[in-house]
């Protein structure tokens, strides 16, 4: 059975920066399962709620905004509505890092770390605590497994050491060590966390992304999806609605040109079959998800060439050795397809009487991939204009 993150490889993503948008938060979790991907999760409480998001949340789009700061390749995972909040700068998550060693001199730790989002307890178990034994300050950052403690002597750090929660006792020393903000914005005012967009920009995870590759997940569901939690906010929020999109989201148009650049596949998260694009009338496909699926001279489904016959698998030796390939053949000539790349290719399983197949680079098939593509444009932005009239109707608009 194909695993979560294998139909994402068609696009190559091995040491690239890339941004892949799904519908939900429930798809980032499953398409994140067994670490391959980084999930960046949406906050998981509303705006001007009195109490802060939760530490795991908070430790997630941290990291997660750590990596990409450091120039990390790695694959970000996450929904259009996480994607435009606003968060920390990077220059700001660089200043408030801090990178402590032994013999640093460190003035007012207690204000440093209050001021970056940590809670004061009388033992450190938890992320994001910490506590003060005399000249002993105990800490539990993000980006680590156990808490670090730090034995000063006046503002000097005399030794580093990381320890277990539980048992309080030392597990390691360390000469090092690093200290992330466990809030994205940070203010003077230690309630920041209950009100979003303290963050002095208008900055979002596209700050963090040096030209990144760019793919959708279920496009049209994806801007669905969105469009269904803003308008959840209105309904919670009422005339706070306003203040709320202006302090804590990025408008959409500011996405334009990188959603244009950007890539498109559709996948079922509950089958683990994959449909992709384009494809008029999906309900006369289906995917291979292997070669025993199809037999020769049927019909098959290539997404760059269009209908062509299937003539069976045949070995070719070349230089890199010998390789199996799918062998089609078209209206002109035949194309030899990797058996590795077999996400490329649907059965058909239409009327074959009424269809003629294609010739290779078809102009008539990429006129078809045009208009499905501009198909589905265009409904994304009649559901968006749709959306933006009701919201006018009730006197305020996103």
């Amino acid at each position: 059975m194909m695993r979560k993150h294998e139909f994402l490889e068609s696009f190559d993503l091995r040491g690239k920066i890339a941004i892949v948008l799904v519908p939900t938060e429930r798809d980032a979790i499953k398409l994140c399962q067994g670490g391959k991907f980084e999930h960046f999760p949406a906050p998981d409480v509303l705006p001007f709620e009195e109490f802060p998001v939760s530490f795991n949340v908070r430790k997630r789009r941290i990291e997660v905004l750590w990596k990409l700061l450091k120039g990390e390749k790695v694959v970000v995972v996450t929904t259009l509505y996480s994607f435009t909040r606003k968060t920390i700068s990077p220059n700001d998550l660089m200043s408030y890092t801090l990178k402590l060693r032994k013999g640093a001199h460190v003035e007012d730790p207690i204000h440093l770390l209050l001021l970056m989002g940590y809670e004061r307890t009388y033992i450190v178990r938890e992320g994001g605590e910490y506590a003060i034994r005399g000249e002993i300050v105990d800490l539990f950052p993000p980006i680590y497994k156990n808490p670090v403690r730090l034995d000063f002597f006046e503002n000097e750090i005399e030794d580093i050491r990381f320890f277990d929660p539980m048992t309080q006792r030392t597990i390691e020393k360390a000469s090092e060590v690093t200290i992330l903000p466990i809030r994205e914005y940070i203010s003077e005012n230690h309630d920041a966390d209950t009100l979003p967009g303290k963050y002095g920009s208008n900055s979002s995870l596209l700050e963090y992304l040096k030209d990144p590759s760019v793919i959708f997940v279920n496009k049209e569901d994806v801007f669905k999806e969105y469009v269904k939690i803003e308008r959840e906010m209105k309904d919670i929020l009422g005339f706070k609605y306003e203040e709320y999109k202006r302090l804590s989201s990025i408008p959409l148009s500011t996405f334009e040109k990188l959603f244009e650049k950007a890539e498109e596949i559709e996948y079922s998260f509950e089958t683990r079959e994959i449909y992709t694009l384009p494809s008029k009338k999906k309900e006369k496909t289906v995917p291979i998800l292997d070669i025993e699926d199809i037999e020769v001279g049927e019909l098959v489904v290539h997404k760059d060439h269009g209908i062509g016959i299937f003539q069976g698998i045949e070995k070719v030796e070349s230089a890199l050795g010998v390789r199996e390939y799918f062998k089609i053949k078209y209206e002109d000539a035949n194309l030899y397809v990797p058996v590795e790349r077999l996400d490329r290719i649907h059965k058909y399983i239409g009327d074959s009487s009424e269809i003629s197949i294609n010739k290779l680079n078809d102009k008539r098939w990429k006129r078809t991939v045009k208009r499905v593509r501009e198909d589905i444009e265009r409904r994304i932005r009649e559901l968006i204009e749709l959306y933006l009239k009701r919201q006018e109707v009730r006197g305020l608009s996103l």
